[in-house]
């Protein structure tokens, strides 16, 4: 069994392992993403034990440990020729791969897994692991979708982030600039808008305000939600983008025409479960995790970023 190299204090880049091609593509962008970090990359394997009858337990952990080892050994290769140097350390742990990369969170910079595992059916987009952890993990989530011959995972392009004006707003804000920053790419800010009531008819500001007018007037107020990042992160050249559409449309339009080559990242911010009823995810993040082509960045609000 791979056990956990504990050395540095330095919170790690944690990529979720379960032999999928999926899984591996996630541990090539956290190997490239710790290294540009300067943090531990940690690879975790995680499995669920069937009941059964005790005399046949241990043969079947015994078993479970070691195809996560084989697989936690292709990982590691991976990683170590995406990123030259590294020294990723590895571990198996017993329990459902949410619940344990969910608690792995709680102490990682940063924690990064497949769109979709082994386990999952030919017709989902994206995997119970990776809702799990956009709903619940404790840290900014990264979910990298597998490479086709058509759709290779993108290493080049813009960082695009959606900004809603929010106060939860800060924390996407913060995580795209600093990664855009270190990738040494452009950042693309995207604020939709809808004047679609709930009959089904276009309202401008109750008809008194024309469409050049509101966006104008929602234009400027993405540049004053911008400015304070822009004086923090001179480096980093941003475009702002204002649409009037659904922001899933209009997030996944931009991303996949960003820079003329498309985004090689887009983030978003989520509110996570409801606290009274415990629902998971709304629908533009939950859109989202299932139809972006490229890896797309979770971050919480209340994450600290």
């Amino acid at each position: 069994m791979y056990a956990m190299d504990t050395a540095g204090t330095q919170p790690p880049v944690v990529a979720g392992v379960d032999g999928s091609d999926s899984a591996l593509e996630a541990v090539r962008w956290a190997a490239r993403e710790a290294q540009r970090r300067a943090a531990p990359l940690r690879l975790v394997h995680a499995y669920s034990v069937p009941a059964l009858p005790p005399c046949e337990t241990a043969a079947v952990v015994a078993a479970f440990n070691q195809q996560g080892s084989a697989w936690l050994d292709a990982a590691r290769a991976v990683a170590e020729e995406a990123a030259p140097g590294s020294s990723p350390s590895c571990v198996t742990l017993a329990g459902s791969g949410a619940e344990r990369l969910v608690a792995e969170s709680q102490d990682a910079e940063l924690v990064v897994v497949g769109s979709r595992g082994l386990g999952g059916f030919a017709e989902q987009l994206v995997g119970s692991v990776a809702v799990a952890l956009a709903t619940y993990g404790a840290c900014p989530v990264v979910v990298v979708r597998s490479a086709t011959e058509h759709v290779p995972v993108p290493t080049r392009g813009p960082v695009v982030v959606g900004v809603d004006g929010s106060a939860a707003g800060d924390g996407p804000l913060a995580f795209a600039f600093d990664t855009a920053a270190r990738l040494g790419a452009q950042l693309v800010a995207v604020h939709t808008w809808s004047d679609l009531t709930q009959y089904g008819a276009w309202n401008s500001l109750g008809g008194a305000t024309s469409y050049e007018e509101r966006y104008e007037s929602k234009r400027a107020e993405l540049t004053g939600w911008l400015a304070g990042w822009r004086e923090k992160y001179p480096d980093v050249g941003v475009t702002e983008i204002v649409l009037r559409d659904r922001p899933v449309r209009g997030l996944l339009d931009t991303a996949a025409h960003a820079g003329g080559v498309g985004a090689q990242l887009l983030v978003i911010g989520s509110r996570g479960p409801a606290p009274a009823t415990g629902m998971t995810l709304g629908s533009t993040s939950w859109s989202l995790l299932h139809y972006a082509e490229c890896p797309l960045a979770v971050v919480r609000v209340g994450l600290g970023w």
